[in-house]
């Protein structure tokens, strides 16, 4: 098991980050971006690619499993967060629920996940060090 300070401050921003997620779903949309098509799904894909380096982060840092396994658990967080997400601005004034937001979430952490992976592996790769 890793120190607990160690653990809390890899947390802290995945916890920060979803509840900032949770706070800008939680208003009714009201500063148009600029015209760009599909850009609530960009939007999304960026929010959720985020949230899913940063969830991989966090476990990589937290449990002694395989990259693969932390790679895996962050894609389902990221995602669960999604659909939690979706669900709630489905009572939200002026927001909807919408699948095709959850697939770009889905998405966004699946590339942001992926890059995670990337990354550490050439990191290591590099300094020689195996998992």
């Amino acid at each position: 098991m890793r120190p607990a300070r160690s653990i809390v401050l890899r947390w802290l921003p995945v916890l920060a980050y979803m509840g900032l997620i949770w706070f800008l779903s939680s208003r009714p949309i009201s500063v148009p971006l600029v015209w760009i098509p599909h850009r609530d799904k960009l939007v999304h894909l960026l929010e959720y690619g985020t949230l899913g380096v940063l969830a991989a982060r966090a476990i990589h840092g937290s449990m002694r499993i395989t990259l693969r396994a932390v790679l895996g658990w962050a894609f389902v967080l990221t995602v669960g967060w999604g659909a939690l997400d979706e669900v709630h601005q489905a009572f939200v004034p002026e927001r909807s629920a919408d699948l095709l937001d959850l697939a770009a979430d889905a998405v966004g952490a699946l590339l942001g996940v992926a890059c995670y992976g990337r990354f550490w592996r050439k990191r290591h790769a590099r300094a020689g060090s195996t998992e």
